[in-house]
């Protein structure tokens, strides 16, 4: 009987462990930019903990407003494909394209 409790317990100890850890991957925050790249960054989102970016609208006016330097630390972030901020990076590359 205490192998069957201490089993469920480590099962579901595995199992919380590896939700955090995808919504740790899914969900970019400000720490997943190069210190380069945050502050360039930050107009595209709504709050200051960078998780939820502005609507398309919102988007397309900050990427009007970007300095070139700013423009292109995002280009060379997002060139990188590796990065944790994908679902960013092709809203970017959708608007750098218009």
């Amino acid at each position: 009987m205490k192998f069957r409790i201490i089993a469920a317990a480590a099962l579901a100890f595995a199992a919380t462990g590896a939700m955090a850890q995808t919504d740790q991957q899914s969900t970019p925050t400000d720490s997943q930019w190069p210190q380069a790249s945050r502050a360039a960054v930050a107009p595209f989102y709504t709050d200051s903990s960078m998780k939820t970016m502005r609507d398309e609208a919102g988007f397309t006016a900050a990427m009007k407003n970007l300095k070139s330097e700013d423009r292109e630390a995002i280009k060379n972030e997002c060139a990188n494909r590796n990065t944790m901020n994908t679902s960013f990076c092709d809203q970017y590359d959708k608007n750098s394209a218009m």
